[in-house]
């Protein structure tokens, strides 16, 4: 996810998004479903059906998203609306 779409999100819209970055996160730490994760589910958009990486790149892609978002809800809560 790019910082500027994200940015365009309402404080709801990315606490769902984060709700769901949290579980796909578990997903991808356990060794249940591991193989079923996509790149967009982890919050990449890239064309077509990608099958996982390596367990570790996806869940550094999960964390990175995870932390883009809670960025730009904590600027928000300080009131530095970009």
């Amino acid at each position: 996810m790019k910082p500027e779409e994200l940015r365009k999100k309402s404080n709801e819209e990315l606490q769902k998004i984060k709700k769901d970055l949290k579980f796909t996160l578990v997903k991808a730490s356990s060794n249940w479903g591991n193989e079923n994760i996509t790149r967009k589910e982890a919050g990449e958009e890239i064309k077509g059906y990608t099958k996982k990486g390596s367990k570790t790149s996806l869940q550094r892609d999960i964390r990175r998203n995870l932390a883009r978002i809670e960025t730009i809800i904590n600027e928000r809560k300080n009131g530095m609306n970009y």
